[in-house]
């Protein structure tokens, strides 16, 4: 989830931010991946391997990505 740090101890969600700040500097839309509907949860279902997506997990990031370009078109 977004509390959870990588090697280094940086947090997933303060990376999440950073990103969000710079492209919001550039004048450049994000879709937070993160918000997608996978979790740790469910990735049983949505994965091959706990990382790879599987034929539903590309379903459950497509349909994401495309209600999200919709949302700003």
């Amino acid at each position: 989830g977004h509390w959870t740090a990588n090697a280094q101890g940086v947090k997933f969600n303060d990376i999440t931010e950073a990103i969000k700040e710079i492209c919001k500097q550039y004048g450049v839309y994000v879709i937070d991946m993160g918000r997608c509907g996978l979790t740790y949860e469910n990735a049983d279902d949505y994965t091959l391997d706990g990382v790879h997506p599987n034929i539903a997990g590309m379903k459950l990031i497509a349909n994401y990505v495309r209600s999200q370009i919709n949302s700003i078109l």
